[in-house]
């Protein structure tokens, strides 16, 4: 297992935003026929979640959440050496990456690199493991990070989401200022993995070009709302990937790095739904509060997941600093474990963002 070091790095802010309207799951005391929305709710462990019903796209979150982040060091555009943004779903074609759009929107120098990384639920560590690599160079000194993704495109309007009742999925979207420091800090390790031959098992046959040919039906939700099919996913395997073979990635990494999971103020992991977060705390022989949980409020936000359980766990912690260990696993397959120290006073809590979006590209207004 190659262990990824980095010396005099950290994290000067961390903030994530999520849309403003919050949909909810509904069970009715009486209703018979919600038995399996209840079992859904018990076993998945998600009650809620924020996504959109206005068009804005993770571009439009992430630009309130870099503001916000920027504030919080005292800092402007000006201040970054570049920008790269992790998400599987940009806003427009993929070579139109959201990092340049970010760029334009916030008005950065033109002297700055920007690119997405195209990563779904294991973005955090591969994405901060890239900012940390390009700090290491003598002229880059801060970089602006940011992870999200945008879900309400795989319903055909707002009333589609609205009629929803069994959800996994929710949007939000995390801004953090990664920088080098002058004074010595402790080291960040970071350790990655991918097995190509899992891509099967979680994958959109339909979103890149090998299938443009091929028709294929919409698929419908149980509560019959038609949506677009986005994905194929094997609930099983991935089941079992996160709680076993990642399990595992974490045990050697412990020994490797000589600090055991129970150890760290927090082990942070990616919110796939309550039975995974609990199964791998449960083998990882931790307590559930070492292990904190999002996704009953936010559901599972994909690569944000990871650095918004931190906002929502950490902003208001009276502790002058943390050790976390963070692990995020999903798309590819994929999996990384990062552990990082970060100050709670650099944690903002969750922004909401109301109706505010980037209105060009736009077509033509929505009927």
């Amino acid at each position: 297992m190659p262990v990824l070091k980095y010396d005099n790095i950290r994290i000067a802010s961390l903030v994530t935003a999520v849309p403003a309207h919050r949909q909810c799951i509904h069970i009715p005391e009486d209703a018979e026929k919600d038995r399996q929305t209840k079992t859904y709710v018990k076993q998945i462990g998600i009650q809620s979640r924020h996504i959109s019903l206005t068009e804005q796209t993770c571009l439009d979150t992430g630009f309130a959440a870099a503001r916000k982040a920027l504030e919080m060091c005292s800092l402007t555009a000006a201040d970054l050496d570049g920008v790269v943004f992790a998400t599987q779903t940009p806003d427009f074609n993929a070579a139109t990456t959201n990092a340049h759009l970010m760029h334009y929107r916030l008005g950065m120098r033109e002297d700055t690199l920007a690119f997405d990384i195209p990563l779904g639920c294991s973005s955090f560590p591969y994405s901060l493991s890239m900012c940390a690599s390009l700090l290491q160079q003598p002229e880059m000194r801060r970089i602006l990070l940011i992870i999200g993704d945008v879900y309400w495109p795989n319903y055909p309007d707002p009333a589609g989401v609205l009629a929803d009742n069994r959800f996994l999925i929710g949007e939000g979207t995390s801004a953090l200022i990664v920088e080098k420091t002058a004074a010595p800090a402790p080291e960040i390790a970071i350790a990655l993995f991918s097995d190509g031959a899992g891509y099967k098992h979680l994958y959109n046959p339909f979103a890149g070009h090998r299938n443009l040919w091929r028709q294929y039906p919409r698929a419908q939700t149980s509560a019959g709302v038609e949506v677009f099919p986005r994905s194929n996913m094997d609930g099983l395997e991935i089941t079992s990937f996160a709680t076993t073979r990642v399990v595992d990635a974490i045990k050697t990494y412990a020994e490797k790095t000589g600090k055991r999971p129970e150890e760290y103020d927090a082990v942070i992991l990616h919110q796939a739904n309550k039975q995974i977060v609990r199964t791998m705390t449960k083998r990882l022989g931790l307590a559930d509060e070492q292990a904190p949980m999002s996704l009953d409020r936010y559901a599972n936000t994909n690569g944000a997941s990871v650095p918004l359980t931190i906002s929502d766990a950490f902003h208001d912690d009276p502790r002058e600093e943390l050790h976390l260990l963070t692990s995020a696993f999903g798309i590819g397959l994929s999996w990384g474990i990062a552990n990082i120290r970060i100050r709670p006073a650099v944690i903002s809590p969750i922004l909401l963002v109301e109706d505010d979006r980037f209105e060009e590209g736009l077509l033509r207004p929505i009927p």
